[in-house]
């Protein structure tokens, strides 16, 4: 697994959709109504931590990362994404990057979500989604004027369709809550 990105968020849950189905996602920003009703429905199902949720059409991962913290995000080179929020020991980059890697103690398969414009938004879901590009260059892109940074990303996908699961991992004194999205 290759180290991307961490994303930034104060609390509340992370949302991972095509970045079209993004730009209609409005979060909490000018009093709009997504990130309420998105936290209405996991309040509604206080048993799951993730889930598959339709956003603007496309269905998307709403991911809780169980409080205001960082999520690391890595990409595997056969496209695997893994988004880990960890608690380590001590910090450093080999644990992390192993627990991206190492087979689950626990998982929970989500089900699919579409990514037809090739760009996998990343985001804490108190943000909008409507600055996020629908193409980029480079394998990611940070979102600036965001309210708070490292935030919001674009991240380039190597497909049109991700198999998501909730997983647990360990490795030594460290664990990790991750998202795992396989090429499907």
């Amino acid at each position: 697994m290759n180290y991307f990105f961490s994303l930034n968020a104060e609390g509340g849950p992370l949302l991972c959709v095509d970045a079209g189905a993004a730009a209609r996602w409005n979060g909490a920003v000018d009093d709009a109504q997504d990130y309420g009703n998105l936290c209405a429905a996991i309040d509604a199902q206080p048993e799951f931590s993730a889930m598959i949720t339709p956003i603007a059409g496309l269905p998307g991962v709403v991911w809780e990362m169980q409080g205001a913290g960082t999520a690391d995000v890595f990409v595997a080179d056969d496209g695997r994404v893994a988004v880990l929020r960890a608690w380590l020991s001590q910090d450093t980059n080999e644990d992390l990057k192993e627990l991206a890697d190492t087979k689950p103690v626990s998982r929970r398969v989500l089900g699919v979500i579409d990514v037809p414009s090739g760009v996998l938004a990343v985001f804490w879901s108190v943000e909008s989604g409507r600055t996020i590009p629908q193409h980029i260059d480079s394998r990611f892109r940070q979102i600036d004027g965001t309210a708070i940074k490292g935030s919001v990303f674009a991240l380039k996908a190597t497909t049109s369709r991700y198999t998501c699961c909730d997983e647990l991992v360990k490795v030594r004194n460290a664990h990790a809550r991750r998202l795992t999205m396989t090429p499907s």
